[in-house]
């Protein structure tokens, strides 16, 4: 969601009361085109309203002033000026502030297929949105091959071994990719887990086989209803 950076484009008021009118209404207009209800909008809007408002400087609210000027003449406010002046910065962290108070990170899915588990999360350090599938016992990789992994990654070298996925969603056209192995052998990831998680969104089942050597593991999910709409992963807003 970054619905906020329209105000880059546009500008807010000197006054102070004019600048709360001014956020509240871009802010709330640029929810229009979500699926974010209006009470939920209008509290998130307010959040970060009042933290831009109480953080602008003299500068930055002649700034947003010429902006509102150049809007109500019909001209294209300076986006550069916005920049310049750090009003860009104080809305995305007036943003990033109000998102981590109001939608803190959506506890982990969990979705067992037999002995295989698929589990959608937020990973710890990265803070992007993780998808794996374990099972317990799996070897993808011999014992030889996690010697050679551990060397390897001793010498700086901390490329991964991959495994042959392929997925069917909803019975569509199957789809081979390559999935990250973990250095246990028994979890693997796609390489674009945003992206997985989407697709899973809406459907109703997800057929699942890997292919490693002679290993294979196959098993289908039943993810209707599993993921609610607003489920976000690492937090923020989601559509």
């Amino acid at each position: 969601m970054r619905v906020l950076l329209l105000l880059l484009l546009i500008g807010t008021p000197t006054a102070a009361d004019e600048a709360v009118r001014f956020l509240d209404q871009v802010c709330i207009q640029g929810f229009t085109k979500t699926t974010m209800p209006k009470g939920e909008a209008t509290r998130f809007c307010a959040c970060v309203r009042d933290d831009v408002v109480s953080r602008l400087s003299n500068e930055q609210r002649r700034t947003l002033s010429a902006a509102q000027e150049d809007l109500a003449r019909g001209r294209t406010p300076s986006a550069e000026r916005l920049v310049s002046t750090g009003v860009r910065d104080l809305v995305v962290a007036g943003q990033a502030r109000c998102e981590a108070a109001f939608y803190p990170p959506s506890a982990p899915i969990n979705i067992v297929s037999g002995p295989l588990q698929l589990t959608l999360r937020c990973e710890e350090e990265s803070r992007q949105p993780q998808a794996f599938v374990y099972r317990s016992g799996m070897a993808l990789l011999s014992k030889a091959e996690q010697r050679n992994l551990d060397q390897r990654m001793l010498k700086g070298n901390f490329d991964p071994e991959y495994a042959k996925v392929t997925t069917v969603i909803d019975g569509r056209a199957p789809k081979t990719e390559n999935w990250e192995i973990d250095l246990t052998g028994e979890i693997v990831s796609p390489q674009n887990s945003a992206q997985f998680i989407d697709q899973l969104r809406a459907a109703a089942t997800m057929s699942l086989s890997i292919e490693r050597g002679v290993k294979r593991e196959a098993g289908t999910f039943q993810v209707r209803g599993k993921i609610p709409s607003r489920w976000a992963p690492c937090g923020g807003v989601s559509h």
